[in-house]
This record gives C-alpha cells, structure tokens and sequence, in this order.
C-alpha cells in the first residue's frame, strides 16, 4: 500500500501537466516549424517578435513562448513535469540559440 502511495505521489504531477498542457500540443510543431524559416519582426531588450502566422513572441529573459493568443510555452516547473511540453521547450530554446547566434 505505502509503494502505490508513492507512485501516486510521484506520477500526479505529471498526470495533472498532461492534462493541463494536452491542449496545446497540436500548436507545437507547427509553429515550431513556422519559426524556424520566418523573418523578425521587432527586437527589443527582452522581447522578440516573429513575423509568422500567429505573431509569435519569444520572452528572453525567462525563455518563455508566446506561440498563439492563448497558448504559451513556460520555462517553470509544470512544463517540466510534462514531457511532451518540455521536450518543445528544449527544441524552442535551442531554435532561439541558434537563431540568435546567427545575427
């Protein structure tokens, strides 16, 4: 019984970020892909707006992703508990890096 709590405990907050974040999923790809060939619209001390479809905005200082009007891409803990959702931030991330390291 004290093992089935414990693994409860632990897969709870992954459970709860997929259901949470399992909305989003569809606008990953996409948009990912979208970023990756689209222009720069503005840059500013921490803000990076995209030229794409959705107006994308990329938040530097906490590696945060505007992708659409209501879906976002935090850098905080409940991302990290979803895989899926963490696995985008990673490639996001790495996206804006190599982007950045361009210009």
């Amino acid at each position: 019984m004290l093992l089935f709590l414990i693994i409860l405990l632990l897969l709870t907050p992954v459970i709860s970020s997929l259901i949470v974040l399992r909305k989003s999923f569809k606008y990953y790809k996409p948009i990912y892909d979208e970023l990756k060939n689209c222009s720069i619209k503005n840059t500013y001390s921490d803000l990076v707006y995209f030229n794409n479809i959705n107006q994308s905005i990329w938040f530097k200082d906490d590696d945060n992703f505007k992708l659409t009007d209501e879906v976002y891409l935090h850098n905080y803990f409940p991302t990290y508990f979803g895989i899926y959702s963490w696995y985008w931030l990673i490639k996001y991330k790495k996206l804006m890096k190599e982007r950045f390291a361009k210009m």
